[in-house]
């Protein structure tokens, strides 16, 4: 019997991703796949040694090579958890020219996409840019325009900020989908952002197919060659020269943004409580319990504040 309880802390969605992330790095470290954490979740482990508070989700990076092999082993397919999966685009995930680790225990709905599914971490490749900063600006150009077709082919029916701007993006959308345009356009990202593959005037790779700026680069010579980094007390690996990433891509990194930055995914999220167990299932319950009874002590006190009032 299915029991779907709506997730209304992110609390309940770090602690189901941070699961899955301890599960890809046993898998890899079994088999020998050099990753990185990368983005928020890397920023949150030097920061916070923890998940950023307000960060929903997890980033991996993994070179080209290492990244094809892993899919071409693993996609499609589960893990010693079976409601753990790899989708990437030519197994279960539309839109993305990228991969992910699901838990299909989950559901989530989002105004911002319709790639967002079930709960995921992303497995991001790193791709090869060029040394020379005219080439990278121009190769950056080519991936941007790249990901706005993306982006305008993902988006719900109904999305944006005004009804002209509606009526002009669904049936694009719709239409686009149903030619497979989202998808031809990934395959597309994929191709152009190995355009320097091999290079030889390219020593540092980057994150290209997602975010389309080359905003934080890493060596691609010594990137195998990881330091452990704290997370939630554990280990995982990271790029040696995590310091350089993490100032190319957030500045002054160990500073926290503005509280109007502090924002996550507006997702709407599901899960299945019946078909989790052990620790797992018990931090759920506990944040889940919590929150109800959050929302108790705020109606009583709205309650007895307007007894008073009549009073």
């Amino acid at each position: 019997m299915e029991a779907f309880i709506e997730l209304n802390r992110i609390q309940c969605s770090q602690a189901i991703t941070f699961d899955m992330l301890c599960e890809f790095d046993k898998l890899c470290k079994k088999e020998g796949y050099a990753y990185s954490l990368a983005g928020g979740t890397l920023l949150g482990a030097i920061r916070h040694k923890d998940l950023i508070p307000w960060d929903d989700d997890i980033d991996l990076f993994m070179l080209r090579d290492d990244y094809e092999s892993f899919l071409e082993k693993y996609a499609g397919k589960s893990f010693s958890n079976p409601y753990y999966k790899i989708i990437s685009i030519d197994h279960g995930l539309d839109g993305q020219a990228f991969s992910r680790m699901i838990d299909t225990r989950t559901y989530t709905t989002s105004k911002q996409s319709l790639t967002m599914r079930n709960l995921w971490i992303d497995i991001l490749p790193v791709d090869e840019v060029p040394d020379d900063l005219v080439k990278r600006e121009h190769f950056q150009k080519e991936m941007f325009r790249l990901r706005k077709w993306r982006l305008l082919f993902n988006l719900p029916p109904w999305s944006g900020k005004t009804l002209l701007i509606k009526l002009k993006k669904t049936p694009i959308g719709i239409i686009a989908r149903w030619l497979g345009l989202n998808n031809k356009v990934c395959k597309k990202i994929t191709k152009t952002a190995q355009k320097y593959r091999g290079a030889e005037n390219a020593h540092e790779v980057g994150e290209i197919v997602a975010q389309a700026i080359i905003k934080g680069t890493m060596s691609k010579e010594t990137f195998a060659q990881s330091v452990e980094v704290e997370l939630r007390g554990k280990m995982f690996p990271a790029m040696p020269d995590y310091n350089h990433y993490l100032t190319g891509q957030f500045n002054d990194y160990l500073e926290l943004p503005p509280e109007k930055q502090r924002t996550a995914h507006k997702l709407n999220i599901k899960i299945d409580i019946t078909k989790y167990d052990g620790a797992l299932k018990e931090e759920l319950l506990y944040y889940i319990q919590k929150k109800d009874i959050e929302e108790q002590n705020q109606i009583a006190l709205a309650e007895n504040q307007e007894n008073n009032i009549i009073d």
